[in-house]
């Protein structure tokens, strides 16, 4: 087996493990019942602290992994997340404190992941390939929460969710997986490899890192993804309260399915990147916006069937994939080899930004057109529309229109 292809098994596998806490928005109403005496929002915020946690790791891990060797962070963090387990299961319904205690672990895992498994793949397969690569990555982080959701969700949900610590029993499948990662993948990739990314980035393999800086235009492309978020997050976080409250066009176990189908949707695109890349070439990014416009205008019209929902899952699943695949791999062309990982850091924090603050945002601003979640969908779809429009351009630029187009043909 070659370097990289060791390499890409190993971070493949370790890809699929490391957003495992997730389970917890699928256990969390089994969770709020384990603590009756305790305001709902309290015990909620087992699920929205990783977050929060993420975001100011996502500001340091690009930094850091200038300095500490990527495999062994990334090792790291899946060694947080065996511990979030751990605790979960062992103490799950006896105090809600080691539960909010353990957000912290699984957050070091959250903020971490997405850099660390992007900036890993761009060494050892070059920044013109990486975002085939990185897309079916994506899709294997979203492959192992469905997992959890499916596996860990059902676990949870016998006996009425009683003994629900027992899903995280599940979080022993860290053990295999780091063992793997650590073992297959090498320290760092072959003299070629660094080579091509040097080539890449339009550097000298020798140049000075004094000379090296983050372009400006990584700073605008994670300005641009804290609106994306916000607009994607229309979708994320309401289809629930869409099928079930809203709308009534459904149970939770049917807004299980939508989610499952997003989950699946996500999964394929990953897989199939670079058959989408060859297909809309340098359009790719904006046709990603417009889909991704279109699933929550879909969301905003088709309101007396599930057909809606089931519609903005699949055009969602395949654009929220792509979006960040795109952006992503267009970040570590532009940036010069050895500030990948900043580069990748900044965009990261725009994505965390935009999710942390995106029910914040559209509850205030739909106030404006009369509040409720029709509106709520229209701003997003509205914003969705207008970021196709500025990817047109930021995504564009006269300082690198070859490598903005190699992505698409790779």
């Amino acid at each position: 087996m070659t370097t990289q292809k060791r390499a890409l098994t190993a971070i493949y596998i370790i890809a699929f493990v490391l957003l495992m806490h997730q389970l917890t928005a699928t256990t969390i109403a089994y969770i709020i019942n384990s603590f009756p005496d305790l305001p709902r929002t309290t015990v909620q915020q087992i699920v929205s602290l990783p977050s929060i946690v993420g975001l100011i790791v996502s500001l340091i891990i690009g930094p850091l992994a200038l300095k500490v060797n990527k495999k062994y962070l990334a090792m790291f963090a899946a060694s947080m997340l065996l511990i979030y387990f751990a605790i979960f299961s062992l103490m799950g319904n006896k105090s809600i404190t080691p539960l909010l205690v353990a957000t912290v672990f699984a957050g070091i895992a959250h903020g971490s992941a997405v850099t660390l498994i992007s900036s890993m793949i761009g060494e050892f397969v070059g920044a013109e390939k990486s975002a085939d690569y990185v897309s079916a990555g994506i899709g294997l982080m979203n492959a192992g929460i469905g997992f959890m959701s499916i596996v860990g969700g059902a676990i949870a949900a016998r006996n009425g969710g009683e003994h629900w610590p027992q899903a995280y029993y599940l979080g022993v499948l860290l053990v295999p997986a780091i063992i793997a990662f650590g073992v297959l993948m090498p320290k760092k990739p072959d003299a070629p490899a660094e080579a091509r990314r040097a080539q890449a980035s339009g550097e000298a393999a020798s140049s000075p890192p004094e000379k090296e800086s983050l372009p400006l235009q990584v700073i605008v492309i994670a300005v641009l993804m804290i609106f994306s978020y916000i607009g994607i997050c229309g979708y994320l976080f309401f289809i629930s309260v869409y099928i079930v409250n809203e709308y009534k066009l459904g149970t939770s176990m049917d807004a299980g399915i939508v989610n499952t189908v997003t989950t699946i949707t996500t999964l394929i695109t990953g897989l199939t990147y670079a058959v989408w890349a060859k297909l809309f070439k340098k359009l790719f990014i904006v046709i990603s916006y417009s889909v991704a416009a279109l699933a929550l205008f879909c969301m905003m019209t088709f309101t007396t069937t599930l057909f809606g929902a089931f519609a903005a899952a699949i055009l969602l699943g395949w654009s929220f994939n792509t979006i960040r695949s795109y952006g992503m791999g267009f970040v570590m062309r532009i940036t010069p080899p050895r500030l990948v990982p900043v580069g990748l850091s900044v965009f990261m924090v725009g994505s965390n930004i935009g999710q942390f603050t995106s029910i914040y945002v559209l509850n205030f601003l739909s106030g404006f057109l009369g509040g409720g979640l029709h509106n709520i969908l229209l701003l997003c779809t509205v914003g969705l529309a207008v970021c196709a429009a500025a990817a047109f351009f930021v995504y564009r630029t006269k300082d690198i229109p070859a490598q903005a187009s190699r992505t698409a043909e790779a």
